[in-house]
């Protein structure tokens, strides 16, 4: 009452104009994202049956589980971390590479994973009723770290408002996943699956050759970036590779069966941390391990 602060609606053509700039551009992103991640569930249950529809939609989301987690620290944590970078661009390519790494050092190892357990991992998470589903996750299984390691390239693009790039790499994507659903449709689940697969693969590349461009990256940088990724996921899943195949034939259980596959990978990673082999896990790995035993050191500290 006694500062009498002015209540009448004052409209700002420039602010609106900067915001609608802005924010037209996630909007068409979230509606063409939409289309291309349910194409392939409408053209499956138009042109198969429920039952099929049911096995695909199961074996599609579990397969997406781990970009989904990443979807929400990407929001929390990746996209702000670019974007307050966005004017500095050596330390924006910096960030954007050893992101990358770090995805990839996660990302490949667990695509090779889901792939060596994948009959385990059905019967345990659904029952052996649901043993249609093996064969679709296993194909998608490959293109597990495509779809993580594209959400990277995508970050990167919305922190640095190219909503061109952005827009026109979903734009294909769904072009592509609806294109290939159509043609793999009539060949079975499976097919459908391969197809998404090599659309999920496709979206990656054109996406991070896109991020490339923006921040002036080299691909031999981006290539050189997954590097202890593969190096990782053949060790890791060559390993778990034949573990798998030795308890098969010994007719042990599912159960008993990821749980040597674990183990297995338990020691692995503990051995990674314990002597720290720069050749196989690089900088950024060293860097994540220190990090994680820095943290572990001040949680017991403070106990």
């Amino acid at each position: 009452m006694i500062a009498r602060p002015p209540l009448i609606p004052v409209f700002d053509l420039a602010t609106f104009r900067l915001l609608t700039s802005r924010t037209s551009g996630f909007a068409a992103s979230k509606i063409i994202t939409f289309v291309a991640l349910r194409a392939d569930d409408v053209i499956v249950g138009r042109y198969l049956d429920a039952a099929s529809l049911g096995l695909y939609v199961r074996a599609y989301k579990l397969m997406s589980q781990p970009a989904n987690l990443y979807t929400t620290v990407a929001d929390r944590v990746v996209f702000p971390a670019f974007s307050q970078l966005q004017e500095d661009l050596p330390r924006l390519k910096a960030a954007f590479l050893r992101g990358t790494n770090l995805t990839a050092m996660v990302g490949i190892p667990l695509s090779v994973l889901f792939y060596v357990v994948a009959p385990e991992l059905i019967g345990l998470l659904l029952g052996k009723d649901w043993s249609g589903v093996i064969p679709v996750f296993s194909v998608l299984a490959v293109a597990t770290y495509f779809r993580i390691g594209a959400r990277v390239s995508a970050s990167l693009l919305k922190a640095t408002a190219s909503f061109r790039q952005m827009i026109a790499s979903q734009v294909f994507y769904a072009f592509l996943t609806i294109g290939l659903s159509l043609f793999a449709v009539q060949y079975g689940l499976v097919a459908v699956g391969i197809a998404i697969g090599c659309a999920v693969i496709a979206w990656f590349c054109m996406v991070s050759l896109m991020a490339c461009s923006v921040l002036g990256l080299g691909l031999g940088e981006f290539i050189k970036a997954h590097g202890q990724g593969l190096a990782l996921a053949i060790l890791s899943g060559g390993g778990s590779q034949l573990i798998a195949q030795a308890a098969r034939a010994e007719g042990l259980s599912q159960i008993l069966i990821l749980f040597l596959v674990g183990s297995f990978i338990g020691c692995f990673l503990l051995g990674l941390v314990f002597f720290k082999p720069r050749i196989i896990i690089g900088t950024s790995g060293l860097w994540i391990i220190e990090q994680i035993q820095d943290k572990a050191l001040r949680a017991v500290r403070k106990r």
